[in-house]
């Protein structure tokens, strides 16, 4: 491994393993790129998750998947976002009240 590792730990202090930002980072880029290249086909997304999860791991598919959704929203989404709102499509204030709604919709369960 290279670059930046570190050592993992449970609740006790007691070493769970060690791991690599660089690697992590390496496969959210790939999962976020490829998961938004289909994302209009449902079917290949669950695949490509259910792939992911076989070759990683849950605890692993967690640290990638927390670091794709990051570039999903930083590196994806936000320009298209920004093209919306530069033509007039009030697309931050649509999010924010999908947000909002679903707030309430689940504080009300």
């Amino acid at each position: 491994m290279s670059g930046k590792t570190y050592m993992l730990s449970d609740d006790r202090g007691e070493p769970l393993g060690v791991v690599s930002l660089d690697a992590i980072n390496t496969r959210a880029n790939r999962l976020a790129f490829t998961l938004a290249a289909v994302s209009n086909k449902p079917r290949e997304l669950e695949r490509l998750t259910e792939e992911a999860i076989a070759e990683l791991g849950s605890r692993e598919f967690g640290y990638v998947a927390a670091g794709a959704l990051g570039i999903v929203v930083q590196d994806i989404l936000e320009p298209l976002v920004q093209i919306a709102e530069e033509v007039g499509v009030p697309m931050r204030e649509r999010l924010t009240d999908d947000a909002g709604e679903l707030l309430r919709a689940v504080k009300g369960l």
